[in-house]
């Protein structure tokens, strides 16, 4: 059986990387690193940053498509965004719309929200489907009280809360 440097290594393309990752025991994932490497070991390192071999910007397909906006070294670590859902949704509409999605997939919590914000950078959100300058709002998962719940807008990453029943912009995420 191949290791994950091995498989990693079969598949390297120099230039934008391309390597196989295993997410979970017997379920393979493509994954796209953003950037560019100057040598296979170069990719393989940034292959192995999280002990699931994923990393910040990585384009996954699995029970849906995601983009890693964080990759830490643990089951629960990996945060994976989907694209936008269509228009503007209330709160709890939003929270509907993510787990229709299916197992796993939720509304981001306001810290994940934060995240997904904060490593925006590290991602091609537009063409994952975030406009950073747009000024929409997104919902995070985040209760205030009975009425509120709170919102982030990616292009200066302020947060504010809304009334629950007024509409904003919903970005699904799938915790592994």
């Amino acid at each position: 059986m191949m290791t994950q440097t091995e498989r990693a290594t079969s598949v390297l393309r120099i230039g934008a990387i391309w390597a196989l990752a295993l997410l979970a025991p017997n379920v393979m994932a493509q994954a796209e690193l953003w950037g560019e490497a100057e040598s296979a070991s170069e990719a393989v390192e940034t292959l192995e940053r999280s002990a699931t071999g994923l990393a910040i910007g990585d384009w996954v397909r699995f029970s849906g498509v995601g983009t890693v906006f964080f990759a830490g070294h643990a089951k629960g670590d990996v945060y994976f965004a989907d694209r936008d859902e269509p228009g503007g949704h209330s709160w709890e509409r939003a929270l509907d719309a993510c787990s229709r999605k299916g197992p796993g997939w939720q509304l981001p919590a306001r810290e994940q929200l934060d995240l997904l914000n904060n490593n925006a950078t590290k991602i091609f959100l537009h063409e994952k489907g975030i406009n950073a300058s747009s000024g929409n709002w997104y919902w995070s998962a985040t209760s205030i009280n009975e009425d509120e719940a709170w919102r982030q807008r990616f292009s200066d990453g302020f947060q504010q809360p809304l009334k629950k029943r007024f509409s904003a912009r919903v970005r699904c995420i799938r915790v592994y």
